[in-house]
């Protein structure tokens, strides 16, 4: 009778780490799909920079 009440207050504290661990990992996702977004936009700007140099260059 006198142990489970131990256990019962040492398993939520692992299972808040656990729930912080997962929290950051989620974070850094979110953060690394935003940054190929940007690069993305990067390339269709300089693409389309290409584009109008190549017109220019039929036209002569």
């Amino acid at each position: 009778r006198n142990l489970t009440p131990t256990i019962i207050k040492k398993h939520p504290r692992r299972t808040n780490k656990l729930k912080m661990k997962k929290k950051k990992k989620k974070k850094k996702k979110t953060k690394k799909k935003k940054k190929k977004i940007y690069k993305k936009k990067i390339k269709k700007k300089k693409n389309k920079k290409k584009n109008k140099n190549n017109k220019k260059k039929k036209k002569n």
